[in-house]
């Protein structure tokens, strides 16, 4: 859902939204760093 607000020239940035948007991008993140050391876990213990 979109409210436009009449008033509003420029829309501050919800620094909540911002907050989670960061936090969001953070998981993610540390989700592939997770990924890619599983895989190269995994691959290490293949070759020995």
């Amino acid at each position: 859902m979109t409210t436009r607000k009449p008033k509003a020239a420029r829309p501050q940035p919800n620094p909540v939204l911002t907050k989670a948007a960061e936090e969001v991008a953070a998981a993610k993140k540390n989700t592939h760093q997770l990924e890619l050391f599983a895989l190269t876990d995994l691959h290490r213990k293949k070759s020995s």
